[in-house]
Parts: C-alpha cells; sequence; structure tokens
C-alpha cells in the first residue's frame, strides 16, 4: 500500500502496512475492546518541518488544556485497546527544526523500530528498540536504544549505544544555553 501528505515541505510516504491479529469486542455492559497482534511498516518516510513558532504544519497548534469535564454517570466506559507488537523496518526521518538559530536538520536513516505491549493503559511498560544511522545527514554515526518506557508516571529503563555520531547537529539548541561549541 502507497500512502503520502504533502504539506509545503513536510512528506509522508510508506511502501507497505501490514495488520495482523485483529480482534475488537463490543460486550453490553463492557467497554469497547480492540487487540492487534502486530502491525509492520516497511519504508516508513518522514520529511517535516518544524516552524520558527515550534509548531509542525500538518498538526494543529497546541491548544492549553481546558478544564476536564466530569462524565456523565451513565456514559460508557472508555474504550481499551493493546498492541502486541509495532515494527518499523527501513524507516526514514528527516526534521528540519526552524525554532533555533540556525536551523537545524536531524535526520534518522534505515531505522529499525520495534514497540512491544503497546495499550490504552500508560501505567503499563512499553519496551522498545531502535537501531538507526543518525547525524545531520543520516550519513552520521550508529544509534542503538534498547529499554522499557512507562508513560504514566513517567519512568525509562534502558541502554544507549553510540558510535561515531556527528553531535554538532546540537549546537543550535546549546548555544542560549551554554558557553560550549560542539567540534
Amino acid at each position: 500500500a502507497q500512502a503520502a501528505a504533502r504539506k509545503g515541505t513536510d512528506k509522508l510516504a510508506l511502501a507497505r502496512l501490514a495488520v495482523e491479529g485483529v480482534q475488537v469486542r463490543a460486550d453490553t455492559g463492557q467497554p469497547l475492546t480492540a487487540e492487534v497482534a502486530r502491525i509492520a511498516l516497511d519504508g516508513l518516510d518522514l520529511q517535516a518541518a518544524r516552524d520558527e513558532r515550534g509548531g509542525l504544519g500538518w498538526l494543529p497548534p497546541v491548544q492549553q488544556p481546558e478544564a476536564a469535564a466530569v462524565p456523565a454517570a451513565d456514559a460508557a466506559p472508555a474504550p481499551r485497546w493493546q498492541i502486541g507488537e509495532l515494527r518499523c523496518s527501513g524507516c526514514s526521518v528527516a526534521l528540519s527544526d526552524r525554532s533555533v538559530s540556525p536551523a537545524a536538520l536531524i535526520a534518522f536513516t534505515r531505522a529499525e523500530l520495534a514497540l512491544r505491549k503497546l495499550s490504552g493503559d500508560l501505567a503499563q511498560p512499553i519496551a522498545f528498540e531502535l537501531v538507526t544511522q543518525a547525524g545531520r545527514t543520516g550519513k552520521g554515526g550508529r544509534v542503538q536504544l534498547r529499554g522499557d518506557v512507562r508513560p504514566q508516571p513517567l519512568a525509562l529503563k534502558g541502554r544507549v549505544d553510540i558510535q561515531a555520531l556527528d553531535l554538532s547537529g546540537l549546537q543550535p539548541y546549546l548555544d542560549p544555553h551554554l558557553n560550549l561549541a560542539l567540534a
């Protein structure tokens, strides 16, 4: 399957999407439950630009959250969902960030990403593994991340391996705060 969306210089393309083991249950009085065994993305190519205000053109502007309404007593319970594995193979991401000066370009190429045990229960850990080429041009060093992250409360346990990574792309983020030059 091919998918593409463009706005300005932003680009999203996908060579292949596969979804396996989909189950949906809607029992009376119970929350809607959706389970997916595996989602595989191949050849994802994302190119995006962050504007001077920090926004992304294809996302709506960030709004301040309004006070949460109290749900009615007879409201249906929130749906539950679970994904056993989300895998992205041969993926690349390039982000041009114009919110810093000079503009920064951050790129990941030939990325292999796996997320396991995703669900709407943010207190449950999500296992992750990422192996990618990274750098300002994507031709830089190699980054490997592996571990578990729990979204709420935020907790991270993992291992990071970095080889020959060009850190000069971080200079625009450091300049306002540190008197330090990355070479």
